[in-house]
């Protein structure tokens, strides 16, 4: 089953595949489409759902009749359990984290760049940490490795992303230090 779940799933790996392969393996007979539905929640359709059901169904017929490896049918199954676990875990740390970002008005800042989301936002304020460590905006952005020269390239100039990002930090620090 395992080698031929990349028919299945383009991910073998998401909590959806391993959910179905841990089923397999368990022998359940399932609705597989409602196992599917059901792991995926929103993120998919229910025609996605039943297109994958469909294309399980036929490596099913295939994997039934195929000869396994004893020690890989014992060894899997708690494989594939742990990685679950690990999934449900890095689930609840990414809430957690977002549940502490939305109390850093810092990350609110951040993000107020384009193409900032709350968990990159929350990391940045992570990694910088104590903007009171810095004596103004210019030695914030240089600790972020950025350099303030103006590169262009047609119509495109790089001035304009620098000034956001300094106008960013200036906000950070007057922040913190007001």
């Amino acid at each position: 089953m395992f080698p031929t779940n990349e028919q299945v799933f383009y991910n073998v790996f998401s909590a959806t595949s391993l959910t179905v392969l841990a089923r397999c393996l368990e022998g359940d007979a399932e609705d597989w489409n409602e196992v599917i539905q059901g792991s995926a929640g929103r993120s998919h359709s229910k025609r996605w759902a039943n297109e994958k059901a469909r294309k399980l169904e036929e490596v099913l017929d295939h994997w039934k009749e195929a000869r396994r490896s004893p020690s890989q049918s014992k060894a899997l199954p708690g494989m594939v359990s742990l990685l679950l676990t690990m999934i449900r875990q890095l689930d609840e740390l990414e809430k957690q984290m977002e549940d502490m970002a939305a109390n850093l008005p810092e990350v609110e800042l951040v993000k107020s760049i384009p193409g900032i989301g709350t968990k990159l936002a929350a990391a940045i304020v992570a990694e910088v940490g104590d903007v009171k460590q810095f004596s103004d905006a210019k030695q914030l952005v240089a600790y972020a490795g950025l350099d303030p020269g103006i590169f262009s390239s047609g119509k495109f100039t790089a001035k304009k992303l620098i000034i956001m990002l300094l106008q960013n930090a200036v906000k950070i620090l007057n922040l913190n230090n007001g």
